[in-house]
């Protein structure tokens, strides 16, 4: 099933709606890698390593 085929039945004020919330969450993710990057988390030696 292609983009169009899922979206030909989807009205434009949908799509629009669907998008601001897709924004919303990409956001929210590059927030939390800033900040994650910022506090340099990942120098954190009280975070336990899985074993592979």
């Amino acid at each position: 099933m292609s983009f169009k085929e899922v979206g030909q039945n989807t009205s434009a004020e949908n799509l629009f709606e669907i998008s601001e919330r897709v924004i919303k969450y990409l956001r929210q993710i590059l927030e939390n890698i800033d900040e994650y990057l910022i506090n340099q988390e990942y120098l954190d030696s009280n975070i336990e390593k899985k074993e592979v």
